[in-house]
């Protein structure tokens, strides 16, 4: 399975102003760690129509990369990025928790601190 990431941004509301959370174009991959859930994925960036992209490659693996950071959500409720799956995981039941599987994923978790049960979290997922 492969995907390409290519740029994970959030943009403020008022301006132009942005809080960069991840910039693989620019070959940026500081601050990300990799949380392995089941096996292990490879990523590193590539050059893809003219620009860095995040290439992840895995085989029957579960993992992400992971960044923590703090964002004022009333400054900067928006999030942006670009993305393209050159492999889906063909016909499976994705509502099901056997078919619990996309070839990308992007998690927002806003943490709820000592309050853990106050924790939210959106996901957004390629679909097959």
């Amino acid at each position: 399975m492969r995907f390409a990431l290519a740029l994970c941004c959030v943009t403020a509301l008022a301006g132009d102003a942005r809080i960069l959370v991840g910039v693989f174009s620019a070959g940026d991959l500081s601050g990300w760690t990799e949380k392995s859930f089941r096996g292990h994925t490879t990523y590193h960036i590539v050059q893809q129509s003219a620009r860095g992209v995040l290439e992840a490659n895995s085989q029957a693996a579960a993992s992400g990369l992971v960044k923590k950071i703090r964002i004022d959500l009333a400054q900067t409720p928006y999030l942006h990025w670009s993305w393209r799956v050159d492999e889906t995981l063909g016909p499976i039941a994705e509502t099901t928790k056997a078919g619990d599987d996309y070839p990308a994923r992007v998690y927002v978790i806003v943490s709820g601190g000592l309050m853990f049960w106050k924790t939210r979290a959106v996901n957004y997922v390629w679909s097959s």
